[in-house]
Order: C-alpha cells, then sequence, then structure tokens
C-alpha cells in the first residue's frame, strides 16, 4: 500500500509514494519531508529488493528520491 498524507488546507488525501509500497514513516518537525522505507522498487510492478531501501519525499519540491545507504 502507497504512502498518503492528509492535506489539512484542502481536506484531501494525497498519495506520496506513486508505485512504492512505503513502511515505517516519519516527519520532519516542520512537515516539509517525509521519510520512508521500502523493498518495493519503484517503475517495477510486484518488484521487489532483497534489501531495505530508503527514500525522502519532498513536500515543497514534490519531488521523491532514494537515499543511499552504505553498509
Amino acid at each position: 500500500s502507497g504512502l498518503f498524507l492528509f492535506e489539512r488546507a484542502t481536506g484531501m488525501n494525497r498519495l506520496l509514494t506513486g508505485d512504492v509500497v512505503a513502511d515505517t514513516p516519519a516527519m520532519s518537525p516542520d512537515g516539509r519531508f517525509v521519510v520512508f522505507s521500502s523493498r518495493t522498487v519503484p517503475g517495477l510492478i510486484g518488484g521487489t529488493d532483497t534489501h531495505r531501501q530508503i527514500y525522502l519525499f519532498d513536500r515543497e519540491l514534490d519531488s521523491l528520491e532514494l537515499i543511499p545507504v552504505r553498509n
């Protein structure tokens, strides 16, 4: 399932994650950034990775990016 954000100003739910299945979301104190983990590979329907990936959604720039994680 995707990650939704309730926009209080509009009263609407907004899908933040596209085709990425989100786990363990957290929001920055100012509400600009949402970070979450996932094993889903964006753009590959049903695609998964054996390692959990970390994603950052920037509400101001309306962008989702994969955050590189070093082992």
